[in-house]
């Protein structure tokens, strides 16, 4: 059936063979089969001795082709597989790696939930005990600016009044043996070393803040540089590039970002006063401070900075530093104190970003922690300098 061969059937109703100009009967198919040995020996050649010597040569390979064929014809089709085999294969592969991928996908978006979850528990436990921190620094203040240490001491350890702390000998001048000025040292001495394991676990978490402060910030920017942007007027904005020296001030910097915050600035001259107003007549002429517009009065802003880090730089033009000061708030509208005069308003705390203008102004101000510099937008920062110094004049 492959190229130029053919079959028939003859009158004896025998298959005939038809290739080329030789025919080949059943029988003689059968014949050649059953008396060759496939090797040239004679006994082929001998049972057809009908043929020429030319034409049972000829004869000999082609018999021996015709043999082979049906075996080669078995082995052809069961080695090589069907189309439609090969092409399930393929359709089997392929959906098994997109559903590997699919799991992958998966697994790694509730992981990325799982973790943005948890930050933001944090944030909310952190902000609770930074707020009630915040009032406990308020009534220490007051406590301290009332008392004195020594009073302080002596009522905590519960002895005699101020007075005779400070001189424990009047009523010892009879005859007394100081016993009492001895049991003041040895209690102060008490009180020193509780103060210097008090400091150790501060610093050691001042360490844990800071180390929470740098995982939040490789969270937020990764590999990228740490930049933030403060829009200072209604058609121009600065961007600030952060360092990583302070990582709990650039931190607490962001976070208020985040939330709105800083989407209004009020630039004004750098003053002393903690309320940030500008009538102080001691006031950096070559800096600038930015001050967040709060949108809520009554809202107060957190996180706030829980410590002052330790921080170097913040001397070249372009610098900024960090600090946080209280400022009195306005009542709210319509609130209690509306029509009572002289009525406490609250004081909250509040971040100021300070930008240093002045190539001779080398030194950081007191309460202050650098955060990095600007990196554009400062020629706009220069034009309000000037604008404001002309205003002043």
């Amino acid at each position: 059936e492959r190229g130029n061969g053919a079959i028939s059937k003859n009158s004896s109703g025998n298959r005939v063979l038809h290739y080329g100009h030789e025919d080949f009967s059943e029988n003689g198919l059968d014949d050649s089969f059953a008396g060759c040995d496939f090797a040239g020996s004679s006994d082929h050649s001998n049972s057809h001795s009908h043929h020429d010597e030319r034409k049972s040569n000829g004869g000999t390979w082609k018999n021996s082709l015709l043999g082979w064929w049906p075996f080669w014809r078995m082995i052809r089709s069961k080695s090589l597989p069907s189309h439609h085999h090969n092409f399930s294969w393929v359709h089997l592969a392929q959906v098994s790696i997109l559903l590997i991928l699919a799991i992958y996908v998966y697994d790694s978006h509730s992981k990325v939930q799982s973790h943005k979850n948890q930050l933001r528990e944090y944030d909310e436990e952190r902000s609770h005990i930074l707020e009630q921190m915040m009032w406990i620094d308020k009534a220490a203040k007051k406590v301290h600016k009332k008392y004195t240490e020594k009073e302080l001491l002596a009522a905590a350890l519960g002895d005699d009044p101020p007075s005779k702390i400070e001189h424990p000998n009047n009523e010892e001048e009879d005859g007394g043996e100081g016993s009492d000025n001895h049991k003041i040292d040895q209690r102060m001495e008490i009180y020193q070393q509780a103060l210097k394991e008090a400091q150790s676990d501060l610093e050691l978490l001042h360490h844990t803040i800071q180390l929470n402060a740098r995982q939040h910030l490789a969270a937020t920017f990764g590999d990228l540089p740490a930049e933030v942007s403060l829009q200072v007027t209604d058609d121009s904005s600065i961007l600030i590039g952060l360092s990583d020296d302070t990582p709990h001030a650039i931190s607490t910097l962001i976070q208020q970002v985040n939330r709105h915050l800083w989407d209004e600035v009020q630039v004004m001259p750098y003053t002393e006063l903690a309320s940030g107003t500008n009538d102080n007549e001691n006031t950096f002429l070559g800096r600038l401070q930015l001050i967040a517009k709060p949108s809520d009065l009554t809202t107060p802003a957190s996180p706030l900075l829980e410590f002052i880090e330790r921080s170097h730089g913040c001397r070249e033009v372009g610098s900024v530093s960090l600090r946080q000061q209280e400022q009195a708030m306005a009542a709210p509208v319509g609130g209690r104190n509306d029509d009572v005069a002289g009525a406490d308003v609250e004081n909250q705390f509040i971040l100021v970003l300070t930008v240093n203008l002045d190539p001779q102004d080398q030194a950081l101000p007191k309460g202050e922690v650098c955060i990095g510099s600007v990196s554009e937008g400062l020629d706009t920062l220069v034009r309000l300098h000037k604008e404001q110094q002309q205003l002043k004049k």
